[in-house]
């Protein structure tokens, strides 16, 4: 997420960043990035965060819905029911939010650009991964809805694939020593990417 405000403004975008957090280090509203706290997947605090948004700035001409949440590892019959609910209300509901809130104007427009990122798992299914898997699932095919829904109002929607990145969120379901080969290019794949990787490409 911060990695993709840096590369958008780097190409000239004002920037509104959305996160459940307060941000440590807000930056100036002249620097370009202007900052709004909500949880994504908590319906009231997003639509009252958007408000406040499309109140300070009413074309939103992008929307990358960047927010995830990391599953719990176990067979399905082993999953908490409060922590998989929990989960999908950031990685599934979110991006449904956003784009319930913030493509209308693109529809009035006939104008706008929506990037879901989701993740490999979606089309993976692996043992002990339903959670994370089946909610970036459903965000693909919402994405992929959505883009037909669009097109005719010159919307493009997009699902976009990062592959592994060095973050914090990819970092929480591995064991130190997974983390340290995969860093290093272990399991036979290229090294974790640097987030700036991704966040070029979400720019671009």
């Amino acid at each position: 997420g911060a990695a993709t405000v840096r590369a958008l403004r780097a190409r000239g975008a004002d920037v509104v960043a959305l996160a459940r957090s307060p941000f440590a280090d807000e930056p100036d509203p002249d620097s370009g990035v202007h900052c709004y706290n909500a949880d994504v997947g908590d319906w009231a605090s997003v639509s009252a965060a958007v408000g406040e948004v499309l109140a300070d700035h009413p074309v939103i001409d992008v929307l990358v819905n960047n927010a995830g949440a990391s599953g719990v590892r176990a067979p399905v019959w082993e999953l908490d029911v409060d922590a998989f609910r929990e989960r999908a209300m950031v990685n599934t509901f979110g991006p449904f939010y956003l784009m319930k809130l913030l493509m209308p104007g693109m529809v009035a427009r006939r104008d706008g650009v929506v990037l879901n990122v989701v993740s490999g798992a979606a089309d993976r299914p692996r043992p002990t991964r339903a959670m994370y898997g089946s909610q970036k699932a459903a965000t693909e095919h919402l994405t992929r809805a959505a883009a037909q829904e669009a097109a005719e109002y010159r919307i493009r929607v997009y699902a976009f694939h990062p592959g592994p990145v060095d973050t914090a969120l990819f970092a929480s379901s591995r064991s130190p020593e997974e983390l340290a080969d995969l860093r290093a290019g272990g399991n036979g794949g290229p090294p974790l990417q640097d987030p700036a990787e991704p966040a070029a490409a979400l720019a671009w």
